[in-house]
């Protein structure tokens, strides 16, 4: 989309994997004249705001109470996966290695695959509708009850 030289790219997705990692939600913003906006090229980059969404007080411990009473706690979310893991552990789910999946891995993933991914992952991030409704048909399929909220 923009048009950035390879060390300053380096640098930018430094500094938003640093902002991310501190539970940031992330928003970039650039400009081009003229054209639409579903052209994607031509455009400049302007910059990048964080903004912060704090976790209320009591959300941890309503998590580790509905883990108590056999709830399997998932995030389903559009964030960035570093933001979304890092929310994730401040409110106390598991995280790390094989504990997180993306929207482009889950779009390259067959039915069967995602089925047998989702009883282990935490973290779904970069999440469109059309993926939230295979993760939860996959969960189904795997004899999981499912609800979700917010």
């Amino acid at each position: 989309m923009c048009d950035i030289e390879e060390s300053s790219r380096k640098k930018l997705m430094a500094e938003i994997d640093s902002w991310a990692d501190k539970g940031l939600r992330l928003i970039g913003f650039a400009c081009r004249k003229g054209g639409s906006v579903e052209e994607r090229e031509g455009y400049t980059w302007t910059g990048l705001v964080g903004l912060e969404d704090p976790i209320r007080d009591d959300v941890a411990e309503s998590i580790k109470a509905a883990q108590h009473a056999g709830v399997k706690v998932k995030i389903i979310t559009g964030d960035y996966s570093r933001t979304a893991e890092r929310i994730a552990s401040s409110i106390g789910l598991k995280t790390g290695k094989g504990r997180t999946l993306e929207g482009e891995e889950i779009e390259a993933m067959s039915d069967e695959e995602l089925q047998s991914r989702v009883t282990e992952t935490t973290v779904f991030a970069r999440i469109r509708p059309q993926e939230k409704f295979r993760i939860v048909d996959a969960l189904n399929k795997n004899k999981e009850v499912t609800a979700m909220i917010g």
